[in-house]
């Protein structure tokens, strides 16, 4: 009984052993797939470069115009600039507490006749959409200029509006968003991310294409490139194992088209952009090439 014991005893010290051993033969690191991180301190090209080839020619069809294009690739993805300023009526507007909500901010300027076209628009659209936050912002001027603004259109005076300069705040506004013309749409979705801008006239259906690209179940900033890293136990990356770009990415990231576009004064007294009124097909639901419409700098 004794020697029956003791092997078993050695049996089992023997099975312990080797599990253990096995345990401390596992892998402490795994290689799995990540999503590329945008490094929006970059230039537009190796922003651009960040994304899958669909995600380069969605872009590309989305934003013809080398300068909106540079603008969107700026923006797109990153969360929206929190803001806390009060409208018309006196309220707070403070832009993170509609997080979960789909919002459209419109950036515009009482003196510009671009804006003075777009506004109607905007504002039917607004009156109808009762999913979606609306707010209208004007950086650079004051109550009395939009009330003025709006009687002159012969609207209905838009309460909810912000005059920026009312608040103090006109330069803030301007630098968070990069403003250089009006006007500017920034489209902010649920997630409190950009997920799509426009710099120039609209009308109410070209309006609704943006929104549609904006809120729909694909996103611009989701066509990230994927690359394979390997990560340590707690999840950390220790290296990458595949590159994020190909020479063919750089040749695709590294075209432009400048059609259409010429210089003029900006809001801070460098140059900055006009582009020509073109014609604009309004049929499609979906914006096939926005961005090639007329527009105002803000200054």
């Amino acid at each position: 009984m004794k020697k029956s014991g003791l092997l078993t005893a050695i049996m089992v010290l023997s099975i312990g052993t080797s599990l253990l051993a096995g345990c401390s033969s596992q892998p402490t690191t795994k290689v799995v797939e990540k999503a590329v991180e945008v490094n929006y301190d970059s230039s537009p090209e190796q922003i651009l470069s960040s994304y899958t080839e669909e995600g380069m020619n969605l872009f590309k069809t989305y934003y013809p115009s080398q300068v909106f294009r540079e603008y969107a690739l700026k923006e797109v993805g990153k969360e929206a600039s929190d803001f806390e300023l009060k409208n018309l009526k006196g309220d707070t507007i403070k832009l993170s507490s509609f997080k979960g909500k789909k919002v459209v901010l419109e950036f515009e300027k009482t003196t510009s006749d671009v804006s003075k076209k777009s506004s109607p628009a905007f504002d039917k659209v607004s009156k109808e959409d009762k999913d979606t936050i609306y707010l209208t912002i004007f950086p650079m001027d004051t109550k009395a200029d939009i009330e003025k603004y709006y009687t002159d259109l012969k609207l209905e005076v838009n309460q909810t509006a912000i005059a920026g300069k009312d608040n103090g705040d006109k330069m803030n506004l301007i630098k968070s968003y990069s403003l250089t013309s009006v006007p500017t749409l920034v489209f902010v979705d649920e997630s409190g991310k950009i997920s799509y801008t426009s710099i120039g006239n609209f009308d109410e259906n070209t309006l609704k294409g943006y929104e549609n690209v904006a809120f729909g179940t694909t996103k611009l900033y989701d066509m990230v490139r994927k690359e394979q890293v390997e990560v340590d136990k707690n999840g950390k990356v220790i290296k990458t194992i595949t590159p994020t770009t190909t020479d063919s990415d750089k040749d695709t990231a590294g075209s432009t088209d400048t059609t259409g576009v010429s210089g003029t004064s900006s809001v801070t007294g460098g140059s900055a952009i006009t582009v020509k009124d073109k014609s604009t097909d309004t049929t499609n639901s979906t914006p096939t090439t926005p961005d090639t419409t007329e527009q105002n700098t803000t200054k």
